[in-house]
């Protein structure tokens, strides 16, 4: 007799809100930026420049470093200890220790408007990154010599996977944390080559799993904002068959890693989705409301459901009385009158003979953008797909420069979903979805039919809403896995016909979301 095939359902839902308030203009004066491992640091007191040397925020840039840092009031002497590194400085000495050992400073730390600041330079390399400094641009770049970060193998795995969704006709969006998140729920569950095809896929190959699981947390804890006028919740939850045995371990690891509830559920009864699709719509506020469709398949043994949520406010509104009607020239040739925003001001901003890009910052601290990408008229969004990938994305973030322009963008409200199986397996992960070679004996005891578990479908499920009091959006992955005229300024930049944008976290690097808009009506 053939032995029953087991599914298991992971779900993501990711959800993005922003709306905006009137926050003054910057004053135009190009101010020192800094950049770790590619994403710009978010700094409560700008970097300043003194005898060729920058100074930072203390706390900023000891934390973006991950050391920990105490002060002592009595001498001002700050000591930051990362591993078996320590550093001792004491503010207004050229004199400081590494490891108790002297070295020289070119200027000494120093307090301006109650903020300590550092020499970057030596900082950094003391804690072993490398330091390069861009007089044109002034911009400072550091490189961590450790490997990549949690946000790091997200994005890379979230441009891979995009590239492979991409439609240069149509309208795309995904989450790349959610998704990312929810498979390496998953993941913890993998064996043998199964876990090393994932492993690949997710950016995560020679990464032992504790060490993946502890980076996800921190990833988790810092992406929780400070920030009044900003919200990000990531919630993640494991929907188990009642009266089958799961592996403790398994669901333990999800819980002190990935903060995920476990609960049982009789699967045969009609209003079992329904139960699903409530946390789901609770959890995205309503943005999206199901991704389990009823009746549940009989051989479905789990669902592991990710849900992230975004609200926030732009930094700088757009005013209503401001938007007008005019025309979009779709991918497809079409025209169609849309509801343009716009406004001017000074932002973060990139241009080269390929396409016009600029970052909208949400709230009061800015660590939050959105980066919109224009294709130059002589090019096109297809042309602009064929260059993007992780590498092209960091270097182009280190271009960026404050300048003063227009910006017009069109008004929208867009749904996207799709099934990621075979942009999944055709990234390298086909084994996972196969009845008979999947290997997921980590998720259910080998005495309870363990080699018949595999990876039914990955769904994934995305909302944007942008107008002028912000940008409202959603993103469901659900993952089945079965046992089987303007003034002159700077820039003027009108969005007008097909675009890229990136939802972006600068301080831990982490990507939301990304999409292209190829057509509207």
């Amino acid at each position: 007799m053939k032995r029953m095939k087991y599914i298991v359902m992971v779900c993501l839902v990711a959800v993005l809100a922003l709306a905006v308030n009137n926050m003054p203009a910057n004053s135009g004066q190009t101010e020192v930026k800094v950049y770790l491992d590619g994403s710009m640091l978010a700094l409560d007191q700008p970097p300043i420049i003194e005898n060729d040397r920058t100074l930072v925020p203390l706390r900023a840039i000891f934390a973006a470093l991950d050391a920990d840092v105490s002060w002592d009031g009595e001498t001002s002497t700050v000591t930051a200890q990362k591993e078996q590194v320590e550093v001792k400085l004491q503010i207004g000495s050229k004199t400081a220790y590494v490891n108790n050992q002297a070295v020289e400073l070119d200027v000494p730390g120093r307090i301006v408007n109650d903020r300590t600041l550092v020499p970057l330079r030596f900082v950094s390399e003391a804690l072993d990154a490398e330091v390069d400094w861009d007089g044109s641009t002034r911009t400072v770049r550091i490189t961590r010599a450790s490997g990549s970060s949690a946000a790091d193998s997200n994005n890379q795995f979230g441009f891979n996977l995009y590239n492979q969704l991409r439609k240069d006709s149509g309208n795309i969006m995904v989450s790349p944390i959610s998704v990312a998140m929810a498979l390496q729920m998953t993941y913890n569950g993998a064996g043998a080559e199964t876990k090393a095809d994932m492993a690949q896929v997710l950016q995560i190959a020679g990464m032992d799993l504790n060490t993946l699981n502890q980076n996800s947390r921190e990833l988790l804890q810092k992406l929780q904002t400070g920030d009044a006028k900003i919200t990000l919740e990531i919630a993640n939850s494991l929907w188990l068959r009642e009266g089958m045995a799961f592996d403790q371990d398994f669901l333990r690891r999800n819980k002190d890693y990935y903060y995920a509830g476990a609960y049982n559920l009789d699967f045969s009864q009609p209003e079992a989705a329904d139960t699903i699709n409530n946390w789901v719509g609770e959890n995205t506020k309503g943005l999206i409301k199901d991704i389990v469709n009823p009746p549940i398949d009989p051989r479905t043994i789990m669902f592991l459901i990710n849900a992230t949520y975004f609200q926030g406010t732009w930094t700088k509104q757009f005013v209503k009385q401001a938007t007008f009607e005019d025309t979009f020239y779709s991918a497809a040739g079409n025209q169609a009158w849309v509801p343009m925003m716009n406004q001017a001001g000074t932002y973060d901003y990139l241009e080269t003979a390929d396409f016009q890009a600029i970052r909208l910052p949400y709230g009061e601290e800015k660590k939050m953008g959105m980066y919109v990408f224009l294709p130059q008229e002589n090019s096109s969004l297809a042309e602009f797909h064929n260059k993007l990938d992780y590498a092209h994305w960091e270097n182009w973030l280190s271009r960026f420069e404050t300048k003063s322009g227009t910006i017009m963008l069109p008004r929208f409200s867009l749904e996207y979903e799709e099934s990621l199986k075979g942009a999944l397996a055709a990234l390298g992960m086909e084994m996972a979805f196969d009845p008979d070679r999947a290997d997921f004996s980590r998720m259910v005891p080998a005495n309870n039919n363990s080699d018949d578990v595999y990876i039914s479908d990955v769904r994934h499920k995305t909302y944007i809403d942008v107008d002028e009091a912000g940008t409202e959006a959603a993103a469901v992955t659900s993952v089945d896995v079965t046992a089987t005229s303007m003034p002159l300024y700077d820039f003027n930049m009108k969005v007008d016909r097909p675009f890229f944008y990136v939802i972006h976290d600068s301080e831990t690097g982490s990507i939301l979301f990304m999409g292209s808009v190829a057509e509207l009506s």
